[in-house]
């Protein structure tokens, strides 16, 4: 076979090659020395950066550290708070079963307690008068019942009314009376006389000092409001007792209750 000639590349190809081996070689730009100086400190400026941005990471990273432990101490907190509350509900239900009996435990001794007594002084005679100032007839009586050297130096009756009702007729008992005595040691050295020696004499009849009701007495007084009315449509024979017993008479058998129940 023959040697292939090579194509020729016409006016143009021929132009580009002999342009190119005209060109000259392209020298390395010389960089001014005040532009190399400006460089130079703008590279100093971003090593300074990158020193203080590492300091400052650092100082982040302790930062998060200390919070990571902050937060472990926290969690360790709660669980020993939610480990303390769940120690404590039983007992916690246990104290909220007894605030009812505590509440009434309270209501009965409240008057014993308190610096300020009541006393109910019940006239068991018609012959008692409806006196119109209680205060001023009650105190000088009261204190007469005493010996004076038991009594407190500054005997004294707050107030003294007769309990809220309509007038008695004449012939029934009167209505009682109720009187706030100011030291509780007067009201209960009179209480304890009037156990000992029973009814006194007043205006030629007779009265008896009892202690006022509290709060969880007369609560259990009205629990029989419709009990009473029940046996009075059946007309059994009843009797609501001091301080609150009811008392039933059925087939000539007396019967003693304390719950309506």
């Amino acid at each position: 076979m023959g040697q292939t000639k090579p194509k020729s590349q016409g006016p143009i190809g021929q132009a580009s090659l002999a342009l190119h081996d005209r060109m000259p070689e392209m020298a390395t730009p010389v960089v001014p020395e005040e532009m190399s100086d400006t460089l130079k400190k703008i590279l100093g400026a971003i090593e300074d950066s990158k020193l203080t941005l590492q300091r400052d990471i650092g100082k982040v990273a302790a930062e998060l550290g200390l919070l990571r432990a902050d937060h472990q101490n926290l969690s360790d907190k709660l669980r020993e708070v939610e480990s303390t509350v769940t120690n404590i509900q039983p007992s916690h239900q246990a104290l909220k079963l007894q605030v009812p009996h505590l509440t009434g435990a309270w209501n009965g001794g409240q008057t014993m307690q308190r610096d300020a007594a009541v006393a109910t002084m019940s006239a068991l005679s018609d012959c008692w008068k409806e006196w119109r100032n209680m205060l001023e007839f009650l105190e000088p009586w009261l204190h007469a019942l005493m010996d004076s050297n038991q009594l407190m130096p500054f005997f004294a009756l707050e107030r003294a009314h007769r309990v809220p009702a309509q007038r008695p007729q004449p012939g029934r008992l009167p209505r009682p009376v109720v009187a706030k005595l100011l030291h509780y040691r007067d009201r209960d050295l009179l209480l304890q006389r009037a156990r000992m020696a029973g009814p006194f004499k007043v205006k030629g009849g007779q009265a008896s000092l009892f202690l006022d009701f509290t709060e969880a007495v007369q609560a259990r007084r009205d629990s029989f409001t419709t009990v009473k009315r029940a046996l009075r449509e059946e007309g059994v024979t009843y009797g609501l007792l001091f301080p609150s017993w009811l008392k039933l008479m059925v087939a000539g058998t007396v019967h003693f209750c304390q719950d309506p129940k």
